[in-house]
């Protein structure tokens, strides 16, 4: 990928399915009023964490005279398309509400790769602190039976990119549940804050049983900036007779050494139309950890 964001921009992964309405708003947050803790907030996180000048000095700036929000987009299509769109939305500020239907605006765009992965990525964060986020993001998905969604933020922090090692990555489905009508899957996001990052990975998943017996497989390989989603049979060809004696219900553990992920439980019915999706929260490696 080409150096779309900065790395101090906050900016937020959303999945992009091609067989639904993908919809995402969100409100720009109330921004802290100007205080003696506000003002001196910059010089707090230069001496706390040794930033460096320019980083200072921009914060400083920012604090004083806080610019007006700022919204650019970049698609990787499943298949590892890049479309960078050369478009701003905005200027957006306290309060102001932000929609997109991101079908039409792939339209509009000349984008006919209907699943992937859609980053987007603010020019700044809130005045005390730029590289925080500037609300809370929500993505719907509307196919002809259901309606979800999940609500995330925006987040500047280091992630997969040199001079930030991570322990891995632990994610646990505590819902898995398999039947003639919903079928359990786990999306996977290999994402980074360097639009440069061009690593490949492939966590390991097991299905637990409430008595501990578990099967395990492969997830596959993820791209850089993309996703990919698996169900439960798709992982394991021999759930069915594994989750018989608890009625199909269990538990997984997606495991990654050296990397992080951001993690989606999806659940589907009988003919694949999305039920529900939410957002996971990933436990630390060094709490959840197995072989």
């Amino acid at each position: 990928m080409r150096h779309y964001w900065k790395r101090h921009q906050p900016r937020t992964n959303l999945p992009v399915f091609g067989d639904v309405l993908n919809e995402v708003s969100f409100v720009v947050q109330p921004e802290r009023r100007s205080s003696l803790r506000v003002l001196l907030s910059p010089l707090f996180r230069f001496m706390a964490r040794g930033l460096p000048w320019k980083i200072f000095l921009d914060d400083c700036r920012h604090v004083l005279f806080p610019k007006p929000y700022f919204f650019s987009f970049v698609y990787i299509s499943s298949s590892g398309e890049e479309y960078g769109v050369h478009e701003k939305f905005g200027p957006y500020r306290e309060g102001d509400f932000f929609y997109l239907n991101i079908n039409s605006w792939m339209v509009a765009n000349g984008i006919n790769q209907k699943e992937g992965n859609l980053i987007i990525f603010a020019n700044r964060g809130r005045p005390d602190r730029w590289q925080s986020s500037p609300g809370n993001v929500e993505i719907r998905y509307t196919n002809q039976k259901y309606i979800a969604g999940f609500r995330t933020g925006f987040f500047a922090r280091p992630l997969n990119e040199a001079g930030k090692i991570h322990l891995g990555y632990r994610g646990v489905n505590p819902g898995v549940v398999c039947n003639a009508a919903r079928v359990s899957g786990i999306l996977l996001i290999n994402h980074s804050s360097n639009p440069l990052y061009s690593t490949s990975v492939s966590p390991v998943v097991r299905l637990y049983r409430p008595d501990g017996q578990y099967l395990e497989s492969e997830f596959g390989s993820i791209s850089p900036h993309s996703f990919v989603e698996k169900s439960i049979p798709q992982l394991f060809s021999g759930w069915k007779e594994f989750l018989r004696p608890c009625g199909g219900r269990g538990f997984t553990i997606a495991s990654l050494e050296g990397f992080t992920l951001a993690s989606m439980h999806t659940v589907r019915d009988e003919r694949g139309n999305l039920v529900a999706i939410e957002h996971s929260r990933p436990g630390p490696a060094n709490v959840i950890k197995f072989r």
